[in-house]
């Protein structure tokens, strides 16, 4: 991404709870549907480890790997959109969700 292209992302950015990060979760909806966890291999925020451990929280999801930062969507968006579509043809196949 330019730097202008960075900045105006940066501008974009909004304060999070921190209830988000010290209360348990109240629902955990990866244990009624089929899950996927897009691992960002050159994630400088959480390290590839660390995304292994929150993958394997989600029981056995659709995994996705791109060569991407934190922030795939912003930086590589059509292989996010590629990852996004196998994992939408993976949930149906384990639903058994028949789409026309």
């Amino acid at each position: 991404m330019s730097p202008e292209e960075q900045q105006k992302a940066i501008s974009k950015l909004k304060p999070q709870t921190l209830k988000s990060f010290h209360e348990p979760a109240t629902h955990e909806p990866w244990h009624e549907m089929p899950s996927m966890y897009l691992f960002c291999d050159k994630d400088g925020a959480i390290p590839l480890t660390g995304q292994e451990s929150f993958a394997q929280n989600l029981g056995n999801p659709v995994t996705y790997h791109v060569d991407a930062s934190h922030s795939p969507f912003l930086s590589i968006p059509e292989k996010l959109i590629d990852g996004l579509e196998i994992a939408l043809k993976e949930g149906r196949q384990q639903s058994g969700i028949a789409v026309n």
